[in-house]
């Protein structure tokens, strides 16, 4: 029934009452009568009539009106308030709101289920056309509520699932485009250091012979492929949780004179003035040498090549008690402030202004990785774009209070170890016959093959000391013919593996195939020749 309905039904109940002598009476059972829940106020604001279906509906006697509306309406003035604007005249139509019996701690509702009700409060009017009394009107709204909420419940989870949905395809077109991003970088990284190769090797073969210049330009690209192919490695391994520390005690001061060492090319190409204050002695710490230095390394790269030529760059460290700090800081491009929480990711990397600043996006998310797994913070602060960076790593110092020797061995590869025979065996010609001619250099008696076959027919007449094998060889992989040479020649010569594959399974791999030592390609000669004086000594 409709308020307008119930007006005019009402109303029509009243012309009735004025032709009765008890009107009183005829009211309250006309009221007790009525199929919907009805209650009437006199104009003392008092409730005077409740019908049995106001009554069940509401699990009480008298029905508590004022709890079943929100704080709004009570807020407003309560509900004796609206009770007065219908005595004014006002038909007043309430929203449904949820009325739980039980919670209200009503004796006799406990477990009973809450009910969705709305009301309309009417005046009534006597003779004289002044209001009497107002009834009020109540509904039980229960399913419909329900059924709007499960409706909107069903809106809130498609949107949800919309926004979701909106949200990984826009993920994964981040993901695309920095994918397409970082292809484009690596090939264009790849190209870099390989343009001065060719063009320093095409200048010797004019010449008929390498200088000095061209040898230091060949050496210095090699090492800046080998880095980045590292760095690519390093990521693979982290994101596998198989990056292995060495830690121990250590002179922090050590890690970052190797750090200062390995950027040095680039710190001389740009004409950088680095200021260093440095301790030797008082910033131990627990790490890894070769990881720490590769921080370092890492932050000195980054802050010369997005400087420009001539700039000032510089590198602090000390003790602060409990732990170690050290700052690296530059005077180039600087950060902008939106790009500055995301630099620690993998990939991410400022707008280019100079074709030196190049790299993978890597170096910073590698140096926050490294710091982490050695227990310490990595911050990076910048007043915004062309005011400079600084960095700042944070690592616990060490609480031992052993005295660590620092000592720095160097392989002296000038003298000339007692004729020894090596065998090399790779499927590269040219990489087989650059490391042989090297190793003749040294004193050592070389012969090379090209696959497993030949390596075996080799050794059988040249009974090497030390053999250094290709893994990804053709007919015969580096794994089966270790096997046959330690069948040829016997367990206890020496066999280094040569391999682009420089994973854990890897190493853990060649070493049950029975090599002493596993080399990463491109192979560091000098480390080559430390281990095989090593092992010929």
């Amino acid at each position: 029934m409709t308020p307008s309905s119930m007006v005019a039904a009402l109303a029509a109940v009243q012309a009735r009452l004025a032709e009765v002598p008890d009107k009183d009476a005829m009211l309250a059972c006309l009221f007790g009568l009525a199929p919907f829940p009805l209650q009437v106020y006199d104009r003392t604001g008092r409730s005077i009539l409740v019908n049995q279906a106001f009554r069940d509906l509401y699990r009480t006697e008298p029905p508590p009106h004022y709890c079943i509306f929100d704080d709004k309406i009570l807020e407003a003035g309560g509900f004796l308030v609206l009770v007065h604007r219908a005595f004014a005249g006002e038909v007043i139509e309430l929203p449904a709101l949820w009325y739980d019996p039980s919670a209200l701690g009503i004796p006799g509702t406990e477990g009973s289920k809450r009910a969705a009700i709305s009301t309309t409060l009417f005046p009534l009017f006597d003779a004289l056309g002044a209001v009497s009394h107002v009834v009020i009107v109540a509904r039980d709204e229960t399913e419909a509520m329900g059924a709007r909420e499960r409706l909107e419940c069903e809106r809130n989870a498609a949107q949800k699932a919309r926004q979701e949905a909106e949200a990984a395809r826009a993920e994964a077109e981040r993901a695309s485009r920095t994918k397409d991003e970082f292809l484009a970088m690596l090939g264009h990284e790849l190209r870099n250091p390989l343009a001065p190769i060719a063009t320093a090797l095409h200048l010797a073969r004019l010449r008929g012979s390498l200088t000095a210049r061209e040898q230091e330009v060949i050496e210095r690209q090699v090492q800046h492929l080998s880095r980045l192919v590292d760095d690519l490695l390093d990521v693979s391994r982290l994101a596998q949780g198989k990056v292995k520390m060495d830690r121990k005690p250590l002179e922090l001061g050590r890690a970052i004179a190797r750090a200062i060492e390995m950027a040095s090319p680039l710190l001389d190409e740009c004409q950088h003035h680095l200021t260093r204050q440095v301790p030797q002695q008082g910033l131990l710490v627990n790490g890894d040498e070769g990881r720490l230095a590769q921080v370092f390394a890492n932050l000195l790269t980054n802050a010369a090549r997005y400087t420009p030529s001539g700039g000032q760059l510089g590198i602090r460290a000390k003790n602060t008690g409990d732990a170690i700090e050290v700052q690296v800081s530059d005077d180039g491009t600087g950060i902008a402030p939106d790009l500055l929480p995301h630099i620690w990711e993998s990939f991410i990397q400022g707008a280019r202004s100079s074709p030196r600043e190049g790299g993978l996006g890597l170096g910073l998310a590698l140096v926050r990785s490294f710091v982490t797994l050695h227990g310490g913070q990595v911050e990076a602060q910048s007043a915004g774009p062309g005011k400079g960076s600084t960095f700042i790593i944070t690592l616990p110092a060490c609480q031992t209070d052993d005295v660590i020797a620092v000592a720095v061995a160097s392989p002296n590869l000038t003298s000339t170890p007692t004729p020894r025979k090596v065998l090399i065996v790779d499927d590269n010609a040219d990489a087989a016959e650059m490391l042989a001619e090297y190793a003749r250099m040294r004193g050592y008696e070389v012969a090379t093959a090209g696959d497993g076959p030949e390596a075996l027919r080799l050794a059988e007449t040249f009974k090497p000391d030390v053999a250094l094998l290709d893994i990804g060889l053709p007919m015969m992989d580096g794994f089966e013919l270790a096997g046959n040479l330690q069948a040829t020649l016997g367990a206890e010569v020496p066999l280094f593996a040569l391999t682009g594959y420089g994973q854990d399974q890897d190493r853990e791999r060649s070493a049950a195939a029975g090599f002493c030592r596993h080399f990463v390609k491109p192979v560091g000669i000098d480390e080559v020749m430390q281990a095989i004086a090593e092992v010929t000594s």
